[in-house]
């Protein structure tokens, strides 16, 4: 039984309750119809805390998430700092050798600028794997929020 199907069952509850006069079919009569049976008001106010429960839950996975989210995005930052300081570095370092090499341009250069720097490749690869990792982490948080909508819906 869906919360939508719960609301309904309630409504019509109510509009019972309304339509119904107390002194034309007796007080017995009227007071069944107001007070329903407790089993199945239990199990609608069951459902009801299940819905709330996954309702906060979802919200507290939703939260956590954004944090979660928020902590790679920093983390993402510092190393592409790191790795600009890295390429600015390696950068500086080949003007140096070139202007030490003076007249010798064929010697060395070839094989200098085919080896990259150890950490460099380090840190593109940690970029691409966090921005792999945030691209997930967003799409599940999407997913989360469409699934919050449609509790919040049935509702």
């Amino acid at each position: 039984m869906t919360l939508e199907e719960v609301n309904s069952g309630l409504r019509e509850q109510v509009r019972e309750i309304q339509n119904a006069a107390p002194e034309a079919s007796g007080w017995d009569e009227w007071e069944a119809a107001a007070h329903p049976k407790p089993s199945e008001a239990h199990q609608e106010n069951a459902l009801l805390d299940e819905a709330k429960t996954e309702v906060t839950r979802l919200s507290q996975i939703e939260k956590t998430l954004n944090n979660r989210i928020l902590a790679l995005e920093d983390q993402n930052l510092e190393l592409e700092e790191r790795l600009q300081e890295l390429e600015e570095e390696l950068k500086t370092a080949k003007e140096e050798n070139t202007e030490k090499e003076g007249g010798w341009d064929d010697w060395g250069a070839g094989n200098e600028e085919k080896a990259e720097n150890p950490e460099l490749v380090a840190a593109k690869d940690e970029i691409g794997r966090l921005l792999g990792v945030e691209k997930e982490l967003s799409e599940k948080v999407d997913r989360l929020e469409l699934e919050q909508l449609k509790l919040k819906e049935q509702q």
